[in-house]
Parts: structure tokens; sequence; C-alpha cells
């Protein structure tokens, strides 16, 4: 599928030192650079933990600058962002002398000495489908998020913070935008002499692509669905591992598309299980069981974790034998000499 993408014109606001004279030093405010201190969510764990932002990662900034702090002026379309789009990562910068932080690796943006500025994130960097807000009240949009194999297990996070004349690091409290679902599978009981192994896992009819849209000050993020169609399907896992009669998660838990379950007409979200067997005298039986999860849950919000406990019940092969009864047949009388 083709991703479309907004280009988004902007103005380049340069921030400079006040050149005034003063008489006395400390009249003269203190310039500090702009740093971020990036934590995730703490409502849920997710696969990023909470906590702080792993250093190894890196975000994304849109910036929207206020004289007079009412951000009046970002009711005209044609005010510039500040920083759009700019990549902060863990880094010196272009300095090596200067101590590692979270700020543009190229260059150095410093707080004004009045006003304030309003952050706009998103997590990961680089996301592709990003459309930038042109003004303050339009928010980030992603359009046409796409869940695949190679995205199931990154998080899409996103933040707005208020930041005025600040001398340390400014506090962003990225939310989860997606669903997390993680599976725990386990025996009922230990059952001998049989090996059970689970090879793989999908979720069926459920739905992979939508549009996500944050407007501060909301609270939460919304998800456009853009298509209902829930006929798709995703691998969940394909490790195979063995199951005990202790419940253990199976592989990683991966993220999802938010939305109602078996939203679709005849598409029941399900959880699709192919297995493998191995009897005591060494035959390998395989096979495929399909649950329909809707009736467990009826939809998957965003920020929300998810956990499935699959139960296996494994029943043994016993006899009941009974013997049948004679069928008596009377034989014509034979008249012996």
């Amino acid at each position: 599928m083709q991703v479309k993408r907004k280009k988004i014109s902007v103005l380049v606001i340069a921030l400079g030192l006040l050149a005034s004279c003063a008489t006395h030093e400390s009249y003269m405010p203190e310039t500090m650079e702009i740093g971020f201190n990036a934590v995730t969510g703490n409502a849920t764990k997710a696969i990023l933990s909470a906590g702080a932002l792993p250093q190894t990662e890196s975000f994304d900034i849109w910036g929207f600058y206020s004289n007079d702090g009412s951000f009046n002026e970002f009711a005209d379309n044609s005010t510039s962002n500040f920083m759009d789009g700019l990549k902060i990562e863990w880094t010196s910068g272009n300095d090596a002398t200067r101590p590692e932080a979270w700020r543009n690796k190229d260059k150095y943006y410093y707080w004004p000495t009045t006003g304030v500025i309003g952050f706009y994130a998103i997590y990961p960097s680089g996301l592709s489908g990003v459309q930038a807000p042109e003004f303050k009240g339009n928010g980030l949009v992603v359009e046409d998020y796409t869940l695949d194999l190679t995205s199931k297990y990154t998080d899409l996070m996103y933040a707005y913070t208020l930041g005025t004349n600040r001398s340390t690091a400014l506090p962003i409290q990225f939310k989860h935008a997606l669903s997390q679902i993680e599976l725990a599978l386990k025996l009922e009981e230990n059952y001998p002499d049989v090996e059970f192994y689970i090879d793989e896992i999908q979720l069926l009819n459920v739905d992979l692509q939508a549009t996500f849209k944050y407007v501060q000050p909301s609270s939460m993020g919304s998800w456009i669905d853009n298509s209902d169609n829930q006929t798709e399907s995703i691998v969940y896992s394909d490790d195979k591992k063995s199951l005990s009669a202790t419940a253990s998660t199976y592989s990683t838990a991966m993220v999802m598309m938010p939305q109602e379950l078996s939203k679709a007409d005849n598409a029941k979200t399900s959880i699709s299980i192919s297995y493998r067997m191995i009897q005591a005298d060494g035959t390998v039986m395989t096979g495929q069981l399909v649950k329909d999860i809707s009736t467990l849950q009826k939809s998957w919000d965003l920020s929300t974790k998810y956990v499935y406990t699959l139960n296996f019940n494994l029943n043994e092969i016993t006899f009941n034998p009974e013997v049948t009864d004679w069928t008596e047949i009377s034989v014509n009388r034979i008249q012996v000499p």
C-alpha cells in the first residue's frame, strides 16, 4: 500500500539573544539550551516499559513559540512551527565537550528569555505518514498507520508539553497510542509421555491500518478506522514453544491497532493456534485450533494491555472394553438315527 504524505511548508523562527545593554548583570536573564527529559507513561507497561526512554531511542519534536504566552497567534494557519519535525536523541551534539543529553544531534536550540513554547512529540523518529500541525490547534496526524510483521513490536507514542523559561531538561510524558496483546499459554496439568508444542499463533479478522490524531489539550488521542475491514491477519509469533503446566508468555507481546472486535459481518476476531503433539511411540500429530475471542473482550483500547491465558486440556486415550452377547439362532431339528 502506498502511504500518503502531506508536505508542510514551514518558516523557521529564529530565536536570538536580547541585544540590548544592561547596567547590572543580574538584569539579564540567562538563556539556556533547550533539552528534554523523555519518559514513557506510567499507566501501563507496554513494549517500552514505564520510566525513562532508553537512550538508544529517538523521537521527533514540533514546537510552537508564543511571545505573550496566550497562543492566540496560532489561530492563523500562517504561523510557522519551531523545531519542525526535529529529531531528538541522546547525544553530545556536534561539540564533544558537552555532556550528553536529549537534544538534536546537529544544532543547539535555546530558550527565549520571554514567552512559552508548546511541544508536540511522536515516537519513533522518522515515522512515515506523519502530518505536522501547521499551527498548534491542528495537532499531530499519523495517516494510514499500518501494522505489519516489521512493526508489531514497535510502540507508537505521542506527547504534548508546555515549556516556559527552563534551566533543566523539559519533561516529556509519552503516552501509548496502540494496544498491547500478550498471550500466556499452559497445559492444564503435567501430562506424562507426550510432548505438546505451539508452532504458530495468528490473530485473525483484525484491522491493521487506521489514522491516528492527537490534538492538545485532549487527554487521549483517537483512531479513525478508514476501512472497518476486519478480514486481515497477522502472525503473533512463530516461535516454537513446548508447553508445560506452568503458564508462561508465548514469545514476546505485540502491539495492535485499537479497534472494536468482530465489527465486520461474518468476521469473528479469533486466535488461530497451530500445534504439534508427539505421542509416546513417536507419532507426530499436527492440527489447528481457532478460538473466537470477541466474546471475552469487545474492543482493544489504546494505551491498554490485554493478557490472554490459553489453557490446553489433553484427554488421555483410555478404553472401556465390553464383550457383546452371542447371537442365538434356533436351528431346525435334525433327525438323528
